[in-house]
């Protein structure tokens, strides 16, 4: 059975709880209990989350703040399974990037990022948590990652301007082609739009929509730039739109965020759109997605 707390008296009946104690004429919760074994004190319970799943990483001076955080990080699909849940949760889960489509050497659009949803607190109860973590997307739209009742959708694959395809809708929209596709509110942006088959415009992006393409002889429209969190305990952009298809040259700014600079795949872990390569031979990938969750243990 789940530690949930220590046994306190309440009304002559003994419950699992969290104790209290006066310090200075205040009531504060005890989040440590100690115990004397044979002569050394060890700590017997403590008032913090606790859990088991995916890569986990302890973290000292969690972003500053002197404590120290569990993260824990799926990169593929898993299960979370909560021990103790004193406390609420921080969670990420962004959805895989979305992938490229054959354009025969015409206006190919950038994938579309994976939707993002970033939470500084969520509940999770005590129990097994199923987590699905969106793949790698070849020539179609993303996966969708879920995970805790969240669901963060794949990007939107990249249309392109020969056959007048529309990039299509997802976590963050793919680039046109004539038209980029729909984001997601609150978790992305809509792909770029561009008007001429001779680029192809980014992919959207977490943090803002993908751009159109530079026109004939122009560089293809850079993907939108992604969204920083600081889940990990360091700052890192997720969920960047792929690069629309053009000649060489220009940036990209969804490469913060893992989405493909033109010809190259999004970032796995990422959930970075695929950067547009314009033929009918090679189709990079958009990136696979990632659920994070990190909670206080000192």
């Amino acid at each position: 059975m789940a530690n949930r707390g220590l046994p306190v008296k309440v009304d002559e009946t003994w419950n699992m709880g969290v104790p209290y104690a006066k310090v200075g004429g205040d009531w504060k919760a005890i989040n440590f209990a100690y115990v004397n074994v044979n002569g050394t004190w060890k700590q017997s319970w403590a008032n913090f989350n606790k859990a088991t799943g995916g890569s986990v990483k302890d973290v000292a001076n969690y972003n500053g703040t002197g404590q120290t955080w569990r993260v824990h990080t799926f990169t593929g699909s898993g299960t979370f399974n909560v021990e103790t849940a004193a406390k609420p949760f921080r969670v990420l889960v962004v959805g895989g990037g979305g992938g490229t489509i054959k354009a025969n050497d015409q206006a190919q659009g950038g994938g579309g990022a994976g939707g993002m949803i970033d939470l500084n607190s969520h509940a999770i109860g005590v129990g097994a948590h199923s987590v699905t973590v969106g793949g790698m997307a070849v020539q179609s739209d993303g996966r969708n990652s879920a995970a805790f009742g969240l669901t963060a959708m794949g990007g939107g694959c990249g249309g392109k301007g020969n056959g007048a395809v529309w990039g299509d809708r997802g976590g963050s929209g793919g680039g046109g082609g004539p038209k980029g596709g729909a984001g997601t509110a609150g978790q992305g942006h809509a792909g770029g739009s561009d008007s001429t088959v001779y680029t192809g415009a980014g992919g959207g992006g977490a943090g803002e929509a993908g751009h159109a393409g530079g026109g004939s002889g122009g560089p293809g429209g850079s993907g939108g730039i992604g969204k920083r969190s600081t889940i990990t305990g360091s700052s890192v952009y997720y969920a960047g739109g792929g690069q629309g298809w053009g000649k060489p040259g220009g940036t990209n700014r969804g490469n913060n965020g893992g989405g493909g600079s033109r010809a190259r795949a999004g970032v796995n872990g990422l959930g970075g759109g695929a950067g547009a390569y314009g033929n009918d031979q090679t189709t990079p990938p958009g990136g696979s997605g990632v659920v994070i969750v990190a909670y206080q243990i000192g």
